[in-house]
């Protein structure tokens, strides 16, 4: 069976193959009328957990925005592994980390 570490790895190596091809922080075209959107805050934080305890098991995914700061923090912790990325829409950058216990 894979494991989710094994996902990862290869999530992280496709990320990085890809990145050398595209620019992270492009503008995604849609025919959605932004204006009709809802607006977001300059500054939010969601987090959302799971607890299954029929699978004993234990998630959770945090959020963070700052329109201010230019960047936005993921954090997805599944059991013992943590997997973060943080994007700099200044510098149109996207850090990746995994760790693994």
């Amino acid at each position: 069976m894979i494991k989710l570490a094994q996902v990862l790895i290869l999530f992280l190596i496709v990320e990085f193959i890809n990145c050398q091809k595209i620019k992270f922080c492009s503008p995604v075209t849609s025919n959605i009328n932004p204006d009709e959107l809802p607006k977001l805050p300059d500054e939010f934080e969601a987090r959302v957990e799971l607890n299954s305890i029929n699978e004993n098991l234990n998630s959770e995914v945090k959020i963070l925005y700052d329109r201010n700061e230019k960047r936005a923090d993921v954090t997805i912790r599944d059991q013992n592994n943590t997997f973060r990325q943080i994007y700099d829409f200044e510098h149109d950058q996207l850090f990746t980390l995994i760790m693994v216990i």
